[in-house]
C-alpha cells in the first residue's frame, strides 16, 4: 500500500504546495487505485460506512468552523475511507504524527518567511502523517 499511496502523495502534496489546491482528479484516482489494490490484494474494507461519520462530522466542522480547507477535508476522507482502515489505534496515531507534521511544517515556514502565515498548504503534512502511520 506504500507504494501506491506514495507517488499521489507526493503529486497531491507539491500542487497544495504551490497552488494551495487539492485536485479532485487526484484524489479520485487515489480512492479509485486503492479500492482496487485491496479488493484484490487484501480484501480488507471498511466494515460500515457509519464508521466514517464521526470523523465526518469532525472534519465538516472544522472545515466550516475552523478553517480546513474542502481539498484538505475531501484527502483526509479518502485517505481514511481506502487508505488508512479506520479504527481508534490508527486514528490515534494519525493524530498524533499530522500534528508533530503540522508543527514541523508551521516552524520551517515562520523560520523561513520571519513570520507567521495565514494560509498553509496541509496536503504536506497530512501525507506524512498518513505514510508514517501506514509504516507503524
Amino acid at each position: 500500500m506504500i507504494y501506491l499511496f506514495l507517488p499521489f502523495a507526493l503529486f497531491i502534496s507539491v500542487i497544495d504546495l504551490k497552488e494551495h489546491r487539492i485536485p479532485n482528479y487526484a484524489l479520485v484516482t487515489l480512492a479509485g487505485s486503492t479500492a482496487i489494490f485491496r479488493t484484490l490484494n487484501e480484501f480488507k474494507s471498511i466494515n460500515s460506512p457509519i464508521a466514517l461519520l464521526p470523523l465526518l462530522l469532525v472534519l465538516i466542522f472544522l472545515w466550516r468552523w475552523a478553517g480546513l480547507g474542502m481539498g484538505d477535508v475531501k484527502f483526509l476522507i479518502v485517505i481514511f475511507a481506502f487508505v488508512l482502515l479506520p479504527d481508534l489505534e490508527t486514528i490515534e496515531s494519525f493524530t498524533l504524527a499530522l500534528s508533530a507534521f503540522l508543527l514541523l511544517h508551521l516552524a520551517i515556514v515562520a523560520i523561513g518567511t520571519r513570520m507567521l502565515v495565514s494560509s498553509l498548504p496541509l496536503a504536506p503534512a497530512i501525507s506524512s502523517a498518513a505514510l508514517l502511520t501506514l509504516l507503524t
